[in-house]
């Protein structure tokens, strides 16, 4: 028989083991939570940029317990999903060594284009149709860590946007692993590096030919954007190009400090310059981008794009056909087989390459649109 205590003994015990039990099943479906979470960020290279944290990082990432995060490494190199070298770094196993694909970086500037993005899709695209996997790294300043951060990190290749200004330890830096290195906008072939230049600025002939056409002798030239390579490039070609021609132009150079948006840098100095009275009948604009803020200021000074004012612009083809009106453009030649030049170059490591270093078009198109035209009467003697 059993007496009263040794059954309330025996009930309380239930009942803290039950208790037990209840409080068990949430924190194993925590850890197996955060297994799961922290297995596909090793597939998706979440790591490949400063590698997998250990079990103090862990925790506070996956906003787990230290014991928690154990048991989830314990876990993962089990499966082998993770391994451990022999000075007690985590690195992925073998069960995610024998399933990856190439892995490449994107490295860009945080604040971006339209162009930018559409070559960020198309890269994915191309990337992923060949079993690779491709990872935007951004910065924000030309001396982020990130992009030093980026070229050490556990990736098979880059594809590289320099930032403005980028100092001669970057470039240094980019040269000795030129073999998985691709730069876009900016030639550094002389560097043995491949350079896809989708828009090269000899074609700045074909927008002064479409305004000489027109009526237009002067063809001034607008820059908002701060000076790197690319823009001082576009200037000269633009001076050498109205020398070419017998026409004269001014350059009207407010460069802004880098990450500041074009666009409304663009739209308040050309509003300034419109508000002296003395403007020009025709407009080259650097990119596509001033052009649209000119644009807007036109609209908000009481000219009329096209006809009181012609402007043309340079590349972004995408922004200036949805523009009102639509911006006369000299565009760049579609970016694809550039880009599988430069998935190429990654996967060979540069052996066997017969191509020149600088991949860029033998041609472009001018798109036409409703920002220009004839040159007004009270210009023509300009």
């Amino acid at each position: 028989m059993i007496s009263n205590q040794s059954f309330v003994k025996y009930s309380v015990f239930d009942i803290l083991h039950g208790m037990t039990a209840t409080l068990e099943k949430p924190r194993r479906a925590k850890v197996l939570d955060a297994a799961q979470l922290f297995e596909q960020r090793i597939r998706d290279g979440a790591y490949r940029l400063r590698g997998i944290p250990g079990e103090r990082k862990l925790a506070s990432d996956l906003g787990v317990s230290y014991m928690s995060a154990r048991k989830v490494v314990s876990q993962l190199i089990d499966q082998r999903v993770l391994r451990r070298t022999a000075g007690g770094r985590l690195v992925p196993g073998l069960a995610m060594v024998e399933k990856r694909g190439a892995q490449i970086a994107f490295v860009t500037p945080a604040f971006t284009s339209q162009t930018t993005m559409e070559i960020q899709y198309e890269l994915a695209r191309l990337a992923a149709a060949r079993g690779m996997d491709l990872r935007p790294v951004t910065y924000v300043q030309p001396s982020d860590p990130i992009i030093f951060q980026a070229i050490d990190g556990d990736f098979d290749g880059l594809f590289v946007i320099l930032p403005v200004n980028a100092p001669q330890l970057l470039l240094d830096r980019l040269a000795r692993d030129r073999e998985r290195i691709v730069v876009l906008w900016r030639d550094l072939s002389h560097l043995g590096i491949p350079s896809i230049v989708t828009g090269p600025s000899r074609f700045i002939g074909k927008a002064l030919d479409h305004l000489a056409g027109l009526g237009h002798r002067q063809i001034d030239c607008f820059n908002s954007l701060p000076h790197d390579p690319v823009v001082d490039d576009r200037i000269v070609h633009w001076r050498a190009g109205l020398e070419q021609r017998g026409m004269s132009g001014i350059l009207h150079n407010e460069p802004t400090e880098p990450f500041r948006c074009s666009v409304t840098a663009a739209y308040q100095a050309f509003k300034r310059l419109i508000a002296t009275g003395d403007y020009a009948s025709a407009y080259f604009c650097l990119t596509s981008e001033l052009g649209r803020g000119a644009v807007r200021a036109c609209y908000e000074m009481g000219l009329r794009v096209g006809t009181d004012i012609s402007l043309c612009g340079f590349s972004e083809i995408g922004v200036s056909r949805l523009m009102v009106p639509s911006l006369t453009t000299v565009a760049e030649a579609d970016a694809t087989p550039f880009l599988l030049m430069g998935l190429e170059w990654i996967t060979t490591a540069g052996k066997g390459w017969n191509r020149p270093l600088r991949l860029e078009p033998d041609d472009v198109k001018l798109f036409i649109g409703e920002s220009t035209g004839p040159c007004p009467a009270s210009k023509l003697g300009a």
